[in-house]
């Protein structure tokens, strides 16, 4: 990924919620060293910015794993899990 595009994201309304190291010292520890929360401002920005670090070739580079999802209620989905309801 360029640098000019990095410090592009804020001015497009990506907020980094957290960056950080994995420690190695986490229970059940994803096999990742590196991790990074953020907030885009759409579903279709989202998909577009996946497609751009697909584009750098960033993932010749680097293993990464994507998550994404709508903020939703935190009661609402940890009672879901509890209950076993799979996302819809």
């Amino acid at each position: 990924m360029r640098v000019e595009a990095v410090h592009g994201l804020k001015s497009a309304g990506v907020d980094v919620i957290a960056y950080g190291k994995n420690s190695h010292e986490t229970d059940r520890r994803a096999p990742y060293d590196f991790f990074c929360v953020y907030r885009v401002p759409s579903a279709e920005f989202q998909r577009e910015f996946e497609r751009q670090i697909t584009t750098s070739g960033w993932y010749n580079y680097f293993e990464q794993m994507n998550i994404s999802g709508p903020v939703e209620d935190f009661a609402a989905v940890l009672l879901g899990n509890a209950k076993m309801v799979r996302p819809g």
